[in-house]
């Protein structure tokens, strides 16, 4: 958060939403649900915004990598590549069977092997009861997703109300209401709130309940 608010001091008296999903795919949805249903209610939200996110990164993501993180993911593209380009015709259950059929009968073992891990890894999870599905960011990457690839940001400006003991607090209830309805098909996303505001506002809220608590004695 100190990182961040230095880096964008005009954000640095907002809420920051951080979101940790089971695969990046679910950060994403988890981070797009949330952002929809905070911008239609301006009345609490003043500014809504997604750092990392948004058209131009998507279509210039890789420039962002570095050059030892984009050398290794274009050498395993490059290695699967025959592989996807089969699933490419089929992006399907039935699809994905055929292509790991077609690898294993050439004798392509070594490149699906952390495709099949990968896979093996989302079947259990999925048999323990989590509804989510196989990441092909972590299948083109090679490898499962690092907690920093499987996290999304969202920064708030709310809208202040001085007539209350604590401004913030009609936005941090929503928010708070929001984190609770979270749809489950984003698999269990944890969504923390942190920043200056939800720190002044926890800061506030914890002062008055322990004046409370004096009175009442």
């Amino acid at each position: 958060f100190l990182r961040f608010r230095g880096a964008f001091p005009q954000f640095g008296d907002g809420i920051h939403v951080v979101i940790d999903g089971r695969t990046p795919e679910l950060a994403d949805h988890a981070q797009s649900w949330l952002t929809g249903q905070l911008r239609t209610e301006p009345e609490l939200f003043e500014r809504v915004w997604t750092p990392g996110s948004g058209p131009f990164y998507d279509r210039n993501v890789l420039l962002f990598l570095d050059r030892r993180s984009l050398e290794a993911l274009n050498e395993h593209a490059e290695y699967i590549g025959p592989w996807l380009r089969r699933l490419e015709r089929s992006p399907d259950l039935p699809g994905l069977v055929t292509a790991i059929d077609s690898a294993i009968t050439e004798g392509d073992t070594v490149a699906l092997a952390p495709i099949m891990n990968l896979v093996g890894r989302t079947l259990t999870e999925q048999g323990r009861g989590w509804r989510g599905g196989i990441s092909w960011q972590e299948v083109l990457q090679g490898r499962p997703a690092t907690p920093a690839e499987r996290r999304r940001h969202i920064v708030v400006m709310p809208v202040y109300d001085y007539a209350l003991a604590l401004p913030s607090g009609p936005a941090m209830d929503r928010l708070a209401d929001l984190r609770e309805r979270l749809p489950v098909q984003y698999g269990s996303a944890q969504v923390r709130l942190t920043g200056a505001a939800a720190i002044k506002h926890e800061s506030i809220s914890a002062a008055m309940d322990g004046a409370l608590r004096a009175l009442a004695m």
